[in-house]
């Protein structure tokens, strides 16, 4: 009996092979008089969307809700065995106090920017950019999403769905009434 193998070329399938691909994450926060959250969108080199939020239930000023978001977005990231990412947010101060390049003037803020390079060392290779608003729109909606919600944790709440439509349901509920 002969077994033909059609890749009979191909010497070692190595596991997981893409994943030393980037990776992206995008991150948020959101601050306003009903609380804050925090969004974050990890999108993989195939283009699988994975969102997440979560509601801080501590108070928090805007820039603490940036770095909470970012913070979880990366160990999210590490917890997925990502190995190269590409840190993509909104918050100016954020991106460039990690990347050293503005001075961490807030005392409380520190300990925040420290934890980030420690996580960042988790991967071979990192990078941090800022992305105008417009750009980072999921991420927003995500972050006041988790603000708008009053958590009851006796409840499992299960993953949003969030799908594209082209045409109107109206139009969808034609039936064929045998006529020309």
């Amino acid at each position: 009996m002969r077994i033909d193998f059609p890749d009979d070329n191909i010497f070692l399938v190595e596991k997981n092979a893409r994943d030393h691909e980037t990776w992206i994450m995008l991150f948020d926060g959101a601050s306003n008089e009903l609380g804050h959250g925090i969004g974050v969108v990890l999108i993989s080199p195939e283009g699988k969307v994975f969102p997440l939020t979560a509601k801080l239930c501590f108070e928090c000023t805007h820039n603490f809700a940036e770095y909470e978001a970012c913070i979880m977005g990366l160990q999210v990231a590490c917890d997925m065995s990502v190995k190269k990412l590409k840190v993509l947010g909104d918050s100016m101060s954020v991106i460039h106090q990690v990347k050293e390049e503005w001075e961490t003037r807030h005392a409380k803020l520190v300990p925040y920017r420290q934890y980030v390079t420690k996580l960042s060392q988790n991967f071979e290779k990192i990078s941090f950019d800022h992305v105008p608003r417009e750009d980072n729109r999921m991420t927003n909606a995500l972050a006041t999403l988790a603000v708008m919600f009053d958590l009851n944790l006796e409840f499992e709440l299960h993953p949003i769905q969030i799908t594209k439509r082209d045409v109107p349901a109206y139009c969808m509920n034609v039936g064929n009434d045998n006529k020309p």
